[in-house]
């Protein structure tokens, strides 16, 4: 099994927009076969929020 970590940045979008951008990444990720190990949000040092989702096949 092989893990990845997809890093995801916001540009602009309200923190509930992009909340619902990362969840449908999450859900295409999982409908593809993915197992979702871990989804995490943050700043990046522009302070945009960012999400890192762990994902394994």
């Amino acid at each position: 099994m092989k893990y990845s970590i997809l890093n995801i940045k916001a540009r602009g979008w309200s923190t509930k927009q992009f909340a619902e951008h990362v969840e449908n990444i999450v859900n295409e990720k999982a409908q593809e076969g993915f197992e979702i190990i871990n989804v995490s949000f943050g700043n990046d040092f522009g302070d945009f929020p960012s999400a890192f989702v762990t994902v394994r096949k």
